[in-house]
C-alpha cells in the first residue's frame, strides 16, 4: 500500500512555467531511477535487489496542471534524504504545501 501527497502551488502559473526546472531537478536527487513523460522513480539503489520489490520506492507525477503528486510505496534513509532535499529546494522556490489524499497538510 503506498501514501499520495499533493505538492500544491499558490500559483498554477508558477507551477506551469517551472515545471521543466522541477524535472530537471528531479532527474538530479541520487536516488532518481528513470523518467516516463511527466513520471519519474526515485529508488533505493540498495533495495533494487531486495526479493518482492518494486521498481521504485517513490513515483512523482507532474502531469497534472494545478500539483504534483507524490506516491510513497517504500521509505528508506537514501529516499527519505532526497526527498527532502527536493521539497527544501522546492520551498527555496516558492511557497508550496503539502497534504495527503484527504487533504490534511503533511508533516513533510
Amino acid at each position: 500500500m503506498s501514501a499520495e501527497l499533493f505538492i500544491k502551488f499558490p500559483s498554477v502559473d508558477w507551477y506551469r512555467d517551472n515545471k521543466s526546472t522541477i524535472k530537471s531537478k528531479i532527474e538530479t536527487l541520487n536516488v532518481f531511477s528513470r523518467s516516463m513523460g511527466d513520471e519519474f522513480w526515485l529508488k533505493d539503489p540498495k533495495n533494487a535487489q531486495a526479493e518482492g520489490a518494486w521498481e521504485f520506492d517513490i513515483r512523482i507525477f507532474t502531469s497534472n496542471p494545478e500539483h504534483a503528486l507524490l506516491e510513497i510505496s517504500a521509505m528508506s534513509d537514501p529516499i527519505e534524504k532526497s526527498l527532502h532535499d527536493f521539497l527544501s529546494w522546492l520551498r527555496s522556490q516558492t511557497d508550496i504545501s503539502i497534504v495527503d489524499e484527504d487533504g490534511e497538510i503533511s508533516g513533510w
